[in-house]
């Protein structure tokens, strides 16, 4: 029995039938169109973890086709699925992404719940396109609502976009007769500093004596002036970069390290990389 057994336990293995797996961290490559497709499947089936899912992983793909399929997930049932797609156009960089976003003015389920009227909030002050002021002004003078991150979004997205409109929105926001409190003057300052290069400072009451001393002669130039010291200039930067960005930052942050602790110092080991948070309203970077 033995002498039968041994050649059995000599004899290699048969090869096997299956394709070898791709090395670990290998990322297959997809087609636009593979992925429009794949969202296109995913957002009509029954599985939304799928659905964002999907939408996460090829929403980036700058392509019309996939612009298109990331937009009828805009109406999904399931909030997480509306949000994975406002924020998959909102970094698409095709032009379509924008067209799309400014189109949903009338979208009810993604303006009026809280989270998703932040994030698109957000995604439009992205793009930096005039056409979306109508959108980020609408209910801004005509709330009371003292408490509301819509609100904040709206304001910051308001200073992205370099045009005099944004500051007379802005300041109607502040002259609004509902609103008679400094609560959202950080986000207002902030946003000004940003548009016209000019702080007044925390005081509501000086911001609209500027505003008339100064709105017939005011221009906005084309590149955006940095804030004054104090102002949060890392929190804006944060607020406004791109995944694409912000893993540039973490990789220089962690080569920073490994400097650090081979004892050269780490050219990069001081900058932080940046979070996706909202800046404290007139406050510094945290």
């Amino acid at each position: 029995m033995l002498a039968l057994l041994l050649p059995l336990l000599a004899a290699p293995a048969a090869p096997s039938l299956q394709e070898p797996p791709p090395p670990v961290g290998e990322v297959q490559e997809i087609t636009p169109a593979e992925a429009a497709t794949a969202i296109a499947d995913a957002v009509r089936g029954k599985d939304a973890a799928l659905a964002e899912g999907v939408i996460r992983l090829h929403g980036h793909l700058a392509d019309a086709a996939v612009v298109k399929e990331i937009g009828a997930a805009l109406k999904h049932a399931e909030l997480a699925v509306r949000l994975a797609a406002v924020e998959a156009l909102r970094f698409n960089t095709h032009e379509a992404a924008t067209d799309l976003l400014i189109k949903q003015k009338s979208n009810k389920k993604l303006l009026e719940d809280p989270v998703t009227g932040e994030a698109f909030a957000y995604a439009l002050g992205q793009k930096r396109d005039q056409r979306a002021i109508p959108l980020l002004k609408d209910g801004l003078t005509s709330t009371g609502n003292t408490n509301n991150k819509v609100m904040s979004a709206k304001i910051y997205a308001l200073g992205r976009i370099r045009d005099k409109e944004s500051c007379e929105e802005l300041m109607s926001f502040l002259n609004s007769a509902a609103l008679k409190t400094d609560k959202y003057i950080g986000e207002v300052r902030t946003s000004m500093a940003v548009l016209t290069g000019v702080d007044v400072g925390k005081s509501r009451k000086d911001w609209l004596d500027w505003w008339r001393d100064n709105k017939s002669k005011l221009k906005i130039i084309a590149e955006e002036p940095p804030l004054p010291e104090g102002m949060g200039a890392l929190n804006w930067k944060r607020l406004w970069a791109t995944p694409e960005e912000i893993e540039a930052w973490k990789k220089e942050r962690r080569g920073g390290e490994e400097g650090a602790e081979d004892g050269d110092g780490g050219a990069g080991g001081d900058k932080r990389p940046p979070k996706r948070e909202r800046p404290p309203p007139g406050g510094g970077d945290q």
